[in-house]
């Protein structure tokens, strides 16, 4: 793996995972060899981040009067509509205003699909609980009983503040972790793939399939079970050489990814 270095990072406490997702090409430096972490993220360029962290590929079509189709986030937004993360407010989307904290916590939430039950006992640890707004509440308390804000808010959480590229990339970085699902006592990889992939001659295939809950009963057999009703729906029999590459976990829906040798 070639290294990038960005002289505005040595120091960081969080560069290797700014490196990481360099590496993956979620997120991209600067021309002039710096990383800028402290810089605010755009809600248009916040989305793109996401939707390439988590590959998001399915659009839902939707119309905000400050998203046109010649815009280079069009996309970006329906993809983020399809996924249910980010809904916008009075036909608008803003996507050229910076993302808060606040607004943030709330994505997290629901890509995570917290739990957002109102936790007085977490907010009575901010001094600024009472200028958190009632509908980013069960987030804010969610996000941080995940400790995914952790290193970023100590006594007060600062809902409206912007948040900077290294935040947003931390805290995504927890997020998708949490997802991970562990299979016959082993973790599988960050590997949030959900689209076909081939890697070339002698390489190997990638396959995604989604359900709604899994239940790994053997090494080589999958039994998808629903969620609402309990009825087995699908049966999937891998061959021995087919191995289960990676879980992931996002709004009530389970990505496997499977790889086999060509």
């Amino acid at each position: 793996m070639a290294e990038t270095l960005f002289h505005d990072m040595e120091g960081n406490p969080y560069h290797e995972i700014a490196q990481k997702w360099i590496d993956k090409a979620y997120i991209e430096g600067y021309e002039d060899g710096t990383f800028r972490p402290s810089n605010p993220i755009t809600r248009a360029e916040f989305m793109a981040l996401v939707n390439r962290a988590l590959d998001l590929k399915e659009i839902e079509n939707a119309s905000f009067t400050d998203v046109l189709i010649n815009d280079w986030f069009y996309e970006e937004v329906l993809k983020a509509v399809k996924k249910g993360y980010m809904k916008g407010s009075e036909n608008r989307m803003f996507p050229a205003n910076n993302i808060s904290r606040q607004e943030f916590a709330v994505v997290v939430s629901r890509l995570g699909s917290l739990d957002e039950n109102v936790d007085e006992t977490v907010l009575s640890t901010l001094t600024d609980e009472n200028q958190i707004p009632d509908w980013s509440k069960g987030a804010v308390c969610a996000t941080l009983k995940a400790k995914f804000f952790e290193g970023f808010v100590i006594d007060e959480f600062n809902p409206t503040e912007v948040v900077s590229r290294m935040e947003v990339v931390v805290v995504l970085d927890r997020l998708i972790d949490s997802l991970l699902v562990t299979i016959q006592e082993e973790q599988i990889p960050q590997a949030p793939i959900v689209t076909k992939k081939h890697s070339g001659s002698g390489g190997s295939t990638r396959r995604s399939t989604q359900v709604s809950d899994v239940t790994v009963t053997s090494a080589n057999i999958v039994t998808v079970i629903s969620s609402t009703d309990g009825f087995i729906k699908e049966n999937f029999g891998f061959e021995p050489s087919v191995s289960i590459e990676s879980v992931v976990y996002i709004n009530g829906i389970y990505t496997l990814t499977l790889t086999n040798p060509d």
